[in-house]
Formats: structure tokens, sequence, C-alpha cells
């Protein structure tokens, strides 16, 4: 075989190698794609699975089933977020409340941002996790756990900010 000849195989090789990667990073970013969409589902059924449990807290509490604020839970349900007391510690908040309450308390008395919030848990960026994140901080507030500064901005709501 001549030099010419195996250039020729070597390039339609290296040709080939190239669709070859090409086509496999198409395959790649569209399962990543894919991935992110699943991710964000997942938040929203959390999300839709912890407001739900919190709904079922209220009315058996109501109904004298749950003695109040224990933040008890039967197998396999999230936990109710309990009222905030001058006592109450954020570290014993479930799941990852007690990271985003730190989060605010850490931010000072000016508040911060739900989208900061967002950014500095890590969470994917897709607007399922934007809005569990949103929904957390509503229920914080709700619980007295935090305040509403002015849309979209919290703070905390406990006497000392550190």
């Amino acid at each position: 075989m001549s030099q010419v000849t195996r250039d020729k195989v070597v390039q339609e090789w290296l040709a080939e190698a190239e669709l070859s990667v090409q086509a496999a990073e198409q395959v790649v970013e569209a399962a990543r794609r894919e991935l992110e969409e699943v991710q964000g589902r997942l938040l929203r059924l959390r999300a839709a699975w912890e407001i739900a449990a919190e709904a079922d807290a209220v009315v058996r509490e109501r109904a004298g089933q749950v003695p109040e604020d224990t933040g008890t839970s039967q197998a396999g349900r999230p936990e109710p977020i309990p009222k905030w007391r001058p006592e109450a510690d954020p570290s014993l908040l479930p799941r990852d409340y007690p990271k985003i309450a730190m989060l605010v308390r850490e931010a000072g008395p000016e508040g911060i941002r739900a989208a900061e919030v967002h950014r500095r848990l890590g969470w994917p960026d897709t607007d399922g996790s934007r809005q569990n994140v949103r929904n957390r901080l509503q229920c914080l507030t709700q619980k007295g756990w935090l305040r509403l500064m002015s849309r979209g901005v919290y703070a905390w709501a406990g006497a000392s900010s550190a």
C-alpha cells in the first residue's frame, strides 16, 4: 500500500471517528437535558409531597391527632415544619430547611433574594428547583422563621440575626 493510500485511509478513519464523537456528544447533551427535566419534575413532586404533608399535619392537629409542633411524622412522610419559638434552633428543622434558614439568617437584616438562596444551595438550575426554594422560603415565612421584606426578599424573623 502506498503512502498516499495509507494517508487517505487514515483520513477516512479520522473523519469517521470525528462523526462518531459528534454523535456521542449529541447523545450526552440530550441525556443531560432529559436528566435536568427529570430532576426538576422530582423537585416539584417533592415540594407537592411536602405541601400535602403540611396540610395533613394541620388537619390532624386540628382533629387532635397530633400534638402541636412535635415535628414528628408517620413513617415515610415528611416531617411538618414547627412554628418558630425564641428558643427554636434551625438545625431541628427537617430536610433542607436548616440550610435554607441559615442562609437567610446569615444574610443579615437586609435579607436575601430567593434566587440567591437557590444559587448558594447549588441546586439544579431548573424552574422546578427554583420554585421548590421559593415554596420552602414561603413555608418558613408562614411558620414565623422568616419574614418577607419585599417581593422575593426574605430575612430572619428571630430576635437575633446571627
